[in-house]
């Protein structure tokens, strides 16, 4: 039987980097789910010119919210795009590199949250035909 390979696993097991399996140690590494090298070539694939989801700026990370893995995604606000109108395309992204379908990153996966530039949290929901709505 193989194993799920993507971020729920990488949480709710023993940390392992979601890229290249290794096991993690580094606290910074555990919380992005992501070993220093493949975080490294992760973010050099991320500025491809082509990706929509360059229309934003962000960052995300994997934490912990009372008990339970969440994936936080916060937009840096540097002029571009904001990830409320950009969500689809950054839920695509982060689902390529984590190896698993953007479906079940926002609905199947670990919740996920955006963090607005004033510090607001919104829930993030994708429904099946991709259509993504925010709850407070």
């Amino acid at each position: 039987m193989t194993k799920a390979r993507g971020p729920a696993e990488t949480l709710l097991n023993e940390p392992r980097c979601m890229n290249c399996r290794r096991k993690l140690s580094d606290p910074v590494s555990i919380e992005r789910g992501c070993g220093p090298s493949c975080w490294a070539s992760i973010q050099a694939l991320s500025k491809r010119p082509c990706d929509p989801a360059n229309r934003s700026d962000y960052e995300y990370h994997y934490t912990r919210l009372e008990g339970r893995a969440v994936l936080v995604i916060t937009d840096l606000d540097r002029g571009g795009m904001s990830v409320t109108d950009n969500m689809e395309a950054i839920l695509d992204r982060i689902a390529y590199y984590a190896g698993a379908d953007p479906y079940f990153i926002a609905c199947c996966g670990p919740p996920v949250i955006c963090r607005d530039p004033e510090g607001n949290y919104d829930g993030v929901r994708l429904s099946p035909d991709g259509t993504v709505t925010f709850t407070r």
